[in-house]
């Protein structure tokens, strides 16, 4: 029975360590032996038992639409969890999504452990649906909560109930969830390379109508850096459209350099969008390009990605 494993862990936590006799309805203890006597069933069982008389009649198979889920397309994505509350991060199709929750004050009494897990569900319950049908990586710098998330188990009742949730939710979007620790001074994903930071792509983007004044003097584009590729026709052959983030324009401007110096250099064109900043160490590098016109502060040139729907946002 499919995920029948993780709705079953509370049933055998219940009774571990009993030797159970089913005719009377009593244990004992499996190793010390002693008097046969009644146990209280937790709610957890009961919730394991209600599952399984509602999943038996339809879940005693896999359909073949499982078989033939798009798991090529990947996602990454990245969780930490504090005292104050919880964060996350997800890579969708080049564009950096983000989400925090602050804990209550109830949830604030709770185990790190189960702190940690709870972030690694959020992941799922805020980008689930933008990520649906793909194979998702989740980050995270607690063992506990990647033990548990990895073998949709946990031995706590508490956890139990979110390794529950997230089988759920994973079902629910159609993911294939894969979980990775990573060691919280490493959990932003610097991504350092010898050419300096990999370039990595802003939140926000240019509103449509400003890309398709910029495509019609430029374009067209077939290799985007940015989250403008949303707007891409499809077209194989045509320029470079680069819209790094402020901490890696710098390593765009080395890599379109690259390029130039490379075969048919000569023929490399196309539109890079950076921030106005002066003071920038990479700002010396724009002298070698043309500079063709500039954005105005609190302009409504550029949307950003909010919990997966693109609004306006003023320039700074």
């Amino acid at each position: 029975v499919s995920g029948g494993r993780t709705y079953m862990q509370n049933m055998l936590n219940q009774f571990s360590g009993f030797e159970v006799d089913w005719r009377r309805a009593k244990v004992r203890p499996s190793r010390s032996g002693g008097a046969w006597r009644q146990v209280l069933l937790t709610d957890g069982f009961w919730r394991d038992v209600e599952w399984w008389l509602r999943m038996l009649p339809s879940r005693h198979f896999i359909s073949a639409a499982s078989s033939e889920r798009r798991t090529a397309e990947a996602a990454i994505t990245g969780t930490d969890s504090s005292d104050w509350g919880t964060g996350q991060l997800a890579w969708i199709d080049g564009a950096r999504s983000e989400t925090a929750l602050e804990f209550t004050s109830v949830e604030r009494r709770r185990p790190i452990n189960w702190r940690e897990l709870l972030g690694i569900l959020r992941v799922v319950q805020a980008f689930g649906d933008q990520l649906r049908g793909r194979t998702v990586l989740i980050e995270t710098d607690n063992m506990a909560a990647k033990g548990a998330a990895s073998k949709f188990a946990s031995s706590s009742e508490d956890m139990q109930e979110l390794v529950r949730r997230l089988l759920e939710y994973a079902e629910r979007f159609e993911l294939t969830l894969r979980f990775v620790h990573t060691p919280g001074e490493l959990l932003h994903r610097p991504d350092q390379t010898s050419r300096g930071d990999a370039v990595e792509e802003p939140r926000a983007r240019l509103v449509r109508k400003e890309f398709r004044a910029v495509l019609a003097r430029h374009g067209p584009f077939a290799e985007y850096i940015g989250t403008e590729r949303q707007y891409a026709e499809g077209n194989t052959r045509g320029g470079l459209f680069v819209h790094p983030s402020y901490n890696t324009v710098g390593s765009a401007l080395r890599l379109i350099g690259e390029r130039l110096a490379g075969p048919n250099g000569e023929d490399v064109r196309g539109a890079v969008v950076v921030p106005w900043a002066p003071s920038a160490k990479w700002w010396q590098m724009l002298k070698h390009f043309s500079v063709e016109g500039f954005y105005p502060e609190g302009g409504g040139h550029l949307e950003i990605n909010q919990m997966g729907r693109w609004v306006g946002v003023r320039a700074r």
